[in-house]
């Protein structure tokens, strides 16, 4: 059954969206919230048992929402959709390769229902025509060694104008479109499209590791590497990530590598 934490905000209309998902894993509990400093913060914090597989939480303006390495992202009123959800993955062993299929139910929503071709800049960027429309974030809570829940956030810019101080570096739909865009329809549409990209992970799809590959940004170019912001000597050609998710290249040498590194950045060779 789907029950709503709070009254409705006004760019989502909270009974369309409770009538599209009736029966789907996503959603089958919504908190909407007006204001809310992290949704991802608030899940993680409350008892396992209060945040059950499918929860989704969306805040209407979030005002101390974090990417990687903490950065802040803060999203004015309807600026943005923002909301997290939980998941509890019946392997904790391609968690990795998880987060970027979340990246890419974001990727097809914008290509399916948008005509808008995006790309996934490593681990967890969405860009448009060089600039981040979207940001992906997966953290997990554990008891002891053991993995209780996956919380994966999401921030997907939506209408109104960029502030001066992001212009440069990101954009959102209604730029592209040159139109605003309805957030109940973009929501349902992504809900829809992560759980499918949910589906194909728990199965161990062979083809998800593919099309993720086939959306990311330096895929079959030689790139430049940093790790902990410290670039790394010479180029490499980046052959994708492998079936856990994680980043495998050839060095100029014809070594390959494959690299855990969760600080690693890469960037195509100019």
């Amino acid at each position: 059954m789907i029950t709503q934490k709070t009254a409705s905000v006004n760019d989502l209309r909270l009974d369309e969206v409770c009538s599209r998902r009736k029966n789907k894993l996503l959603a089958n509990q919504l908190w909407v919230f007006n204001r809310l400093k992290s949704t991802s913060t608030l899940l993680k914090k409350l008892p396992p048992i209060q945040t059950r597989e499918g929860l989704v939480c969306v805040a209407r303006s979030q005002y101390s929402g974090r990417g990687q390495h903490n950065k802040k992202w803060d999203t004015g009123s309807g600026s943005a959709l923002t909301f997290s959800f939980v998941l509890e993955p019946l392997s904790t062993d391609r968690l990795q390769l998880l987060l970027q299929a979340c990246a890419l139910g974001v990727i097809v929503t914008l290509k399916r229902h948008y005509a808008v071709n995006s790309l996934l800049k490593w681990p967890n960027d969405v860009l448009v025509g060089g600039r981040k429309i979207s940001g992906v974030l997966a953290e997990g809570t554990f008891l002891g060694s053991v993995m209780e829940r996956f919380v994966i956030g999401i921030g997907l810019n939506t209408n109104g104008q960029l502030s001066s101080e992001i212009e440069d570096i990101a954009t959102n739909l209604e730029i592209i479109l040159d139109k605003p865009v309805d957030s109940t329809q973009l929501f349902c549409h992504l809900l829809d499209e992560l759980e499918t990209q949910y589906e194909r992970w728990n199965s161990e799809d062979d083809s998800l590791t593919t099309e993720i590959n086939r959306h990311h940004r330096g895929y079959g170019e030689w790139n430049t590497i940093s790790i902990a912001d410290q670039r790394i000597d010479g180029k490499y050609k980046f052959l994708g990530v492998d079936m856990e998710g994680f980043p495998v290249f050839l060095n100029e040498d014809d070594d390959v590598n494959r690299i855990t590194r969760a600080d690693i950045r890469f960037e195509p060779f100019e």
